[in-house]
């Protein structure tokens, strides 16, 4: 229960900070990588981050504009790690400051 929210949170982070440009697109340059079978999107975005050396429009994604240090993807994987952690953070003080009221 408990890694399944994690996991939720954790695509949630991914689709929060970079988009999409053609879901076709980053299912063929991310197939080898994660099967053709996968319908994870967000485990293709991250995927594809690693791999894209910052030509984001080849891999099917937008850059992510918003983010400082964006045309490095790999700053791009550490911001979605520290928004991650982040809500992560917020979700379990919120869990227990309810329960323990």
């Amino acid at each position: 229960m408990v890694f399944s929210r994690l996991a939720q949170l954790k695509r949630d982070s991914i689709l929060a900070l970079v988009g999409i440009a053609s879901e076709k697109q980053l299912s063929s340059r991310t197939d080898e990588f994660v099967g053709k079978d996968c319908e994870d999107l967000a485990l293709r975005i991250y995927e594809a981050l690693a791999r894209c050396e910052g030509v984001y429009a080849e891999w099917g994604l937008h850059p992510p504009k918003s983010l400082d240090g964006w045309q490095d993807p790999i700053n791009v994987l550490k911001h979605i790690e520290d928004f991650f952690y982040e809500t992560s953070r917020g979700a379990f003080e919120q869990f227990y400051k309810i329960r323990a009221n």
